[in-house]
């Protein structure tokens, strides 16, 4: 009776300590995200938006030409090519 007592009181602390350890870890996430809104001007903000998009764009490429096809591999190729160039030449603006 006794050991499953302890057993569940270090349970009960592991969890405490992992909640703790989550909110910790988003202390500076949380941080990080509000002094971006706060100091970033809406220009960089879009342009950062656009660079996002262009990620998502070509991770979906990736992805489709992996899992279903890719058959005009052209095809792959410009869109791939047309994201990083892109992203490319939007890191210059900034």
């Amino acid at each position: 009776m006794c050991g499953c007592i302890w057993s569940a009181g270090i349970l009960i602390l592991a969890l405490m300590a992992s909640k703790t350890t989550a909110q910790k870890a988003q202390l500076p996430i949380q941080a990080l995200w509000k002094a971006y809104n706060a100091e970033t001007s809406d220009r960089l903000k879009f342009i950062d938006s656009f660079l996002v998009f262009l990620m998502l764009s070509g991770i979906v490429q990736f992805v489709y030409c992996i899992l279903v096809t890719n058959y005009p591999f052209n095809a792959f190729l410009a869109g791939c090519v047309s994201c990083l160039s892109d992203a490319a030449e939007c890191s210059r603006m900034d």
